[in-house]
């Protein structure tokens, strides 16, 4: 018999989600959230630019500072489980 769990991730799987787990800063998990959310949502949308608490300034995000400067694909999560557009 199937868990209703395992249901719940199919279903999500076959809207074209994908769940995935990554290690975030505590002071930036609300925006993290909130972004993923609204890509999963809009799912024409990817994020792409953070901003400096610091100075203030801009700096868009590109595959190099992620995964060690190896490709990946356009998914986007928080340090908890979220379920995040594949584009």
């Amino acid at each position: 018999m199937t868990s209703r769990n395992t249901i719940y991730e199919q279903n999500m799987r076959d809207k074209g989600l994908k769940k995935v787990t990554l290690w975030i800063p505590d002071h930036c998990a609300d925006d993290l959230k909130l972004m993923a959310s609204i890509c999963c949502d809009n799912q024409d949308l990817i994020p792409s630019t953070v901003r400096s608490l610091t100075t203030g300034r801009m700096k868009e995000s590109t595959h190099e500072y992620i995964n060690n400067g190896k490709p990946t694909d356009n998914t986007f999560c928080s340090r908890n489980v979220l379920w995040c557009f594949n584009g």
